[in-house]
């Protein structure tokens, strides 16, 4: 499977997890920033909760972090594809 080819499937996963996301939020007649203020206050839960809370947040950060370092930069990408299409006997020239 070629870069391309996963950039689509994951948009396209993504974009079905936000369309569910949306749904329950009208389903529960909550706004994300409603939702974001709520899920924020450490008032809102047990001591035990919010530790595991804080736990999975750092874990998902982290795992999110460790997969966005494993996409190859576009720039790089972008200049290995044009480097590619020069001859052999082309001479910079400055």
């Amino acid at each position: 499977m070629n870069l391309e080819q996963r950039i689509k499937e994951e948009e396209a996963r993504f974009e079905e997890l936000n369309q569910a996301f949306e749904a329950l939020l009208k389903e529960v007649d909550l706004s994300r920033e409603q939702l974001r203020t709520f899920v924020n206050d450490k008032a809102q839960f047990t001591e035990t909760d919010w530790e595991q809370m804080e736990t999975l947040r750092l874990e998902l950060e982290t795992r999110l972090e460790n997969r966005l370092a494993k996409i190859p930069k576009t720039s790089a990408i972008k200049s290995r594809s044009s480097l590619a299409s020069i001859q052999r006997n082309w001479i910079p020239v400055r």
